[in-house]
Parts: C-alpha cells; structure tokens; sequence
C-alpha cells in the first residue's frame, strides 16, 4: 500500500470539499460529488452508485455514503459514535474490505450523509474514523473529529488525535450529529415552502433559513416541518424577537403594535409594517402547516410584549 499517494489523494479531496463548501454552503449537490474533482489526470469523484467508495489507485475506502432512502440502518448510537453497516452481509466484500483497510491504517474518511432525494443533496462530515469493525452486526462504528482540528494536525486528523484524544472524537460525532438534523430540517421546511420566504416569498435560497416556531432549545422544539416555517433572515429575526407573529387560526401575520406607529425609513415600512394583516404562504401539504399549538404559544409570548 502506498500510503504517500494515499495521503496525497486524501490531502487534495479535503481541499477541494473545503472549497465546495464555501462556495455552495453546508449542504452540496450529488451532482457536484458525483462528478468530484481532478487528481493528476485521474478523475476522482466522491459519490458513485455504492455507499463505499474506494478509487481505482488507492487501496482503502476514501468516501462513505448514507442514500436518503438507504436499505441500511445507518443511525447514530446515542452522541459518541455512528453506525454505518457493511454493504450486504458477506463481510469479505470488495467495498466492506477497502472500509476495513482505512480502518486498520486509521486513514481518516469522508461521510456524506443524504439530507434530501430529489435531487439528492448531501451533509458531508469530515474526517470520520472507522473506530470498530463488528463483522458479527455487519457494521462499522464511525467516530468524527471536527475539521477545523483535523487539519491542525497535518495529517488529515492525525493518529495522535483518533488514537488518544476520546473527548475529541465525541465532541466532533455530537457536532456532525447536530449538523445533520440541522440540515435535514432546513431542507425539508424550504421544500414544503417552495424555497421562499412564507412572509415575503424572497425566492434566494442563501437568504432562507428554516426557522423553528417552539425553539429548538426546548424540549418540544422538535425538527419536523409543522414546528418550522421558511423565513428570510429579516423576518426570521423579526418573529424570533416577537416584532411579529402568525394567528394560530388564521395564519395571518401580525406586527407589533409599536412598530407600527414608528416611522422610519423603507425596510421597516416594505419589509415590517405592510405585513401587517398578510396571510402566510403554506405548504400544499395539510400536515406539513404550522402546527397552530406551536403558534399558539409564540403569539402569546407576542401579545405579552406588544
């Protein structure tokens, strides 16, 4: 095995992710990672048809991939570690054996985990480890490292952290694991939204969020559509803050009093006030509405404070 090439190939598709990320934020394309990225003539893409994927001129898996209506029971197990399960059940597979050679050489991979399917768009967590193999469940225990320690260590997470460093490990799983439901959440609320603003039906995705009615901060703040609505930043702010609410029975959006008597210049008035009576934009979906008891409780928090 070649580790140098291996590192290097690994080295250049950290650095290309980095820069997808950036560009097109936390969730990417299948599309994008299908496609990949160029590695001294060899065309390196990260997601193919199998959920393990090792290129031709290495010897150990390079991606790891949950589809979004994936056969396997990929789940996290509690907040320290993930379950990924083997392709199939013959632990000698091609893909389960490229998986276990990262593991043995504790080569740091890449996890991309479906967060929508049409077209299918991808949360992708890096560096994850292969901690444990368990041919007897058909699973692998995957563990992550947060990527702005990994790539403090100059060797793509390094074996001084996955060996040694077990809080690490667990803090970099919890933080993938709230990524995850964070992206999944977002998508789902901006497509049952049609990707635009419910307030004011801005159409730039860059500029929605998926804002929660009851906050996730609470223990009812659940990640489920009808606890969400898909806001601009402006509004989103603005409904977080009480400026505004939704009438639980009629969904009607209603402006604080106060701000309604202010004069200021044109975003209070275009982007605040002339909100003021409008009656939300839904989901077609009757289940995927705002549940009206979560409304229920923010627009009396609202009256409290007009």
């Amino acid at each position: 095995m070649d580790l140098n090439l291996d590192r290097d190939v690994r080295a250049a598709a950290f650095s290309w992710l980095d820069e997808q990320i950036k560009l097109h934020g936390d969730v990417l394309d299948g599309g994008l990672l299908r496609f990949g990225f160029d590695f001294k003539g060899h065309r390196m893409p990260l997601a193919v048809q199998q959920g393990t994927h090792k290129p031709k001129i290495l010897d150990a898996a390079l991606t790891l991939r949950t589809s979004f209506d994936s056969p396997y029971s990929d789940h996290f197990d509690g907040e320290e570690s993930f379950i990924y399960r083997y392709r199939g059940t013959n632990p000698q597979d091609w893909d389960n054996r490229a998986a276990r050679i990262a593991h043995e050489h504790q080569l740091p991979l890449i996890y991309m985990h479906a967060v929508a399917k049409n077209p299918p768009r991808y949360v992708v967590v890096r560096p994850v480890y292969i901690v444990a193999d368990d041919p007897v469940d058909l699973a692998f225990r995957l563990q992550a490292i947060p990527a702005e320690l990994g790539s403090l260590t100059g060797s793509l997470g390094g074996a001084s952290l996955t060996g040694s460093d077990t809080l690490t490990r667990r803090y970099g799983t919890r933080l993938a694991r709230t990524r995850l439901h964070q992206a999944s959440f977002r998508e789902k609320v901006l497509a049952a939204y049609r990707t635009q603003c419910a307030m004011c039906r801005l159409k730039h995705p860059k500029l929605l969020d998926a804002a929660h009615i009851t906050p996730d901060s609470d223990e009812l703040g659940e990640p489920i559509v009808c606890n969400g609505m898909s806001l601009c930043r402006i509004h989103h702010g603005a409904f977080d803050v009480h400026y505004l609410s939704v009438e639980p029975d009629t969904y009607r959006i209603r402006v604080r009093a106060a701000l309604m008597e202010e004069r200021d210049g044109p975003m209070l008035k275009h982007g605040l006030q002339e909100l003021d009576g409008i009656k939300l934009q839904l989901p077609r979906k009757l289940e995927l509405k705002p549940d009206p008891e979560r409304l229920r409780a923010h627009w009396s928090e609202f009256s409290e404070s007009a």
